[in-house]
C-alpha cells in the first residue's frame, strides 16, 4: 500500500444476519460519518454491526478491503 494514494473509498454497514443497512456510495476522502440510519433512512437499533471499507488507488486497483465490527451506542455518534 506504500506509495500509492488512495482516491475512491466505500464504506458499507452490515447487520448480523448479513443484511445491508448503509452503503456511502463512492466517496474521496479518508474519512466518513455514518448518520446510524438505514438506507430506507429508519434510525437503527444498538447493536454490534459488521463494517466493510474498500479503498481503490487512482488507477481503479485495489489498496484495501477491511471487514471489521462495530459497536453502537445511541446517542455516541459513529465514525466508521
Amino acid at each position: 500500500m506504500q506509495n500509492k494514494k488512495v482516491a475512491p473509498m466505500r464504506a458499507e454497514v452490515f447487520d448480523l444476519g448479513g443484511k445491508r443497512l448503509f452503503d456511502s456510495g463512492l466517496l474521496m476522502g479518508k474519512a466518513l460519518d455514518w448518520p446510524m440510519t438505514t438506507e430506507a433512512g429508519e434510525r437503527v437499533a444498538h447493536g454490534v454491526y459488521l463494517s466493510v471499507i474498500t479503498a481503490w488507488d487512482s488507477q481503479g486497483e485495489l489498496v484495501k478491503g477491511q471487514v471489521g465490527k462495530l459497536a453502537l451506542v445511541l446517542g455516541k455518534g459513529c465514525a466508521i
